[in-house]
């Protein structure tokens, strides 16, 4: 599986101003030297061009200011690229829930709309993220193999992506590879997700939420450690293969909630209050990483050891929540987007 590639020239990452697409987007620009990379995104919010600010510092990013599901603007953002990086996606499972269909749109379609522009310009090589929600509840090890049962709108949406990903691979032979990871954290994280949720409700005061009794057990792997998975599957793995991503640290949701309150220096006794679960909540998933592992990655990165950095920057992003650029500020330091802006 594993097997070397030229290193490539231009990148495009679709979401990459998201929490994944943009820490990405800063793995490559400082491991691959002479690659330039390009932030496909639609760019809505404020702390989108804070995400990507980093990667414009080196003045070999772009942004290109597109929704996934322009089918007229895509080709143009895709041409000429060696490599083209899915990240685009809606993961709120709460919206997914109560929007399935637009979470289907975007998740399903969207890929649908990516591999076709990518088909059309030849382009070699192209990295999806999906999720190990695709699997399903399962009480054992998860290889790659094992059948596909999402039971939420979510994880429907990501397992309806891969199955456009296969046509894709066996109509067209065009060689995508996807990753299936664990619950992926760190900072530029969307407000919605466990760890932001709870630190921010630690920063406004208040008491941290726990489902139920908190007991639900998850698998975590840091964002740097996840972005240094996808590098090596763009430039060593075999083309086509699926590979799942996680790393042997479990935490349940009590866990990382008593962790949070002692990097503020709080008592969990004191802080955490307890409410009825929520529909549709994620369960335990065990991932067979055997074929990262014979890429040569491993998880080198820890929650405990990293929630000090994480803690810190969601601070910092509170503290400068309303220093939104204007376009006129954009446009003065070069990071006007390639192209309008579309209707989400």
């Amino acid at each position: 599986m594993r097997r070397a590639a030229r290193a490539p020239g231009r990148i495009v990452i679709t979401g990459g101003a998201g929490f994944i697409g943009s820490h990405l987007a800063d793995r490559l620009l400082r491991s691959l030297p002479r690659c330039r990379v390009t932030l496909a995104d639609r760019m809505r919010t404020p702390r989108a061009w804070e995400n990507v600010r980093p990667a414009l510092a080196t003045g070999r990013a772009e942004v290109a200011q597109v929704d996934v599901l322009d089918e007229d603007e895509l080709p143009r953002v895709v041409r000429d690229a060696d490599v083209v990086v899915h990240a685009a996606a809606e993961t709120s499972i709460a919206r997914a829930v109560s929007d399935p269909e637009a979470c289907a749109r975007t998740n399903a379609h969207g890929t649908r709309c990516v591999l076709e522009a990518c088909r059309r310009d030849r382009i070699g090589r192209v990295l999806f993220f999906s999720t190990q929600m695709v699997y399903g509840a399962a009480p054992k090890l998860l290889s790659e193999d094992d059948p596909l049962r999402p039971n939420n709108p979510y994880a429907a949406s990501k397992a309806e992506a891969e199955a456009v990903v296969r046509r894709y691979r066996s109509i067209h032979g065009m060689d995508v590879r996807v990753l299936r990871p664990s619950n992926v954290i760190g900072t530029r994280q969307p407000p919605e997700k466990v760890l932001p949720t709870f630190i921010g409700q630690m920063l406004r005061g208040e008491a941290l939420t726990v489902y139920d009794d908190g007991s639900i057990l998850r698998s975590y792997v840091v964002a740097e450690d996840f972005c240094a998975a996808a590098e090596r599957v763009i430039l060593h793995a075999s083309p086509s293969v699926t590979l799942n991503v996680g790393s042997d640290e479990e935490h349940t949701n009590l866990a990382i909630a008593r962790m949070v309150c002692r990097a503020f220096g709080r008592r969990p006794e004191e802080w955490i209050r307890y409410v009825p679960g929520q529909p549709c909540a994620d369960c335990h998933y065990r991932l067979d990483t055997r074929g990262m592992l014979c890429l040569g990655w491993r998880a080198r990165k820890s929650v405990a050891g990293e929630l000090p950095r994480i803690v810190d920057w969601y601070r910092a992003a509170r503290a400068g929540a309303d220093a939104a650029p204007t376009r006129a500020a954009r446009a003065a330091t070069g990071v006007e987007p390639l192209a309008p802006a579309t209707t989400p």
